[in-house]
């Protein structure tokens, strides 16, 4: 992106973007091994709890 000119703040807004959604889904993953809590990560998303 530096090599295509792309401006500094275009890159650096990128980069925060990457970190907070690698650590919302890295806190959703948590939160499902320790609660064992059914996510849309996980393939429950119905909204109508277990089968």
């Amino acid at each position: 992106m530096v090599k295509a000119g792309v401006p500094r703040r275009k890159i650096q807004a990128r980069i925060l973007s990457t970190l907070f959604w690698v650590s919302a889904h890295s806190v959703q993953d948590g939160v499902h091994s320790l609660f064992g809590a059914e996510t849309a990560a996980t393939g429950n998303n119905s909204g109508q709890g277990p089968e």
